[in-house]
């Protein structure tokens, strides 16, 4: 798993190695049509789960651009501390923080809880990134009901500079704090599976939003890699390279006329 990640450039100096058995997820998936797939997931005992407050390095966190947060972190101890000391260090070292809300029904006990993690995050957040179930969860013991205008308006009033709210094929928003709305509608693909989307997006979208892009071309950007993995068969091993976007974004507007995902 380590030299995987070495081999994508990506820094492993700070990975924990688990001692007590713990273990990888294993997960099944069945695609049967465009309309009907499934995922089966075994997370009993996980290794990322078990991360712990002193597995976070104050200095590492200093040093770096941005912390990402992902919601499943927050499902159960002693992970949901760890990130817990992770966002309170990026507050005290000015590092942004970004929170990918990422639900995962089978890794929580109650509604509750979901509120009470998912709210202390947010609010301490820079950027938000969540379909807009997963704002509503977020929100439950806050104000619910709210919608997209309005919960921008909340997180903004707490620390939010992004909020992006997605609607699968409706589309998505991104909220920024000076008032302005982006749209983007998704890019007509074949989807092979229901799956795979949210983690193209998210990296996609932040790809762009830290080569200095325009919030529109990150959203772009972002759609159109959640379409290419939604018609693969994969999931990470399907992730697309930026020239790989490019193309594909290249071929779409060709095919459907320029401002094909733009709403």
């Amino acid at each position: 798993m380590r030299d995987n990640i070495n081999e994508e450039g990506i820094d492993t100096s700070h990975i924990t190695k688990c001692t007590g058995g713990e273990k990888l997820g294993l997960t099944f998936t069945e695609m049967l049509s465009p309309e009907e797939s499934s995922i089966l997931m075994y997370r009993n005992c996980i290794a990322d789960l078990q991360l712990s407050v002193d597995d976070i390095d104050e200095e590492y966190i200093k040093n770096t651009k941005a912390i990402l947060i992902s919601g499943t972190s927050l499902a159960e101890s002693p992970s949901r501390e760890a990130a817990m000391k992770a966002v309170m260090l990026a507050k005290k070292n000015n590092t942004r923080i970004i929170f990918d809300i990422d639900y995962r029904a089978y890794n929580w006990k109650n509604k509750d809880e979901i509120s009470i993690y998912y709210s202390a995050v947010a609010k301490e957040a820079d950027i938000i990134m969540g379909s807009r179930e997963e704002f509503d969860l977020t929100e439950r013991l806050i104000c619910p009901g709210m919608d997209d205008e309005q919960s921008a308006a909340y997180w903004q009033s707490h620390n939010a500079k992004i909020l992006v709210i997605k609607h699968g094929m409706s589309g998505s928003a991104a909220y920024t704090c000076d008032g302005q709305k982006f749209s983007i509608k998704p890019f007509p693909v074949e989807a092979r599976k229901g799956f795979g989307g949210g983690d193209g997006y998210g990296s996609g979208f932040l790809y762009g939003l830290y080569r200095g892009w325009e919030i529109i071309d990150c959203l772009e950007f972002g759609s159109a890699e959640a379409s290419m993995m939604v018609r693969s068969n994969n999931c990470s091993d399907s992730l697309p390279g930026p020239e790989e976007v490019e193309a594909f974004i290249r071929e779409e507007k060709e095919k459907y006329g320029e401002m094909v995902a733009r709403a």
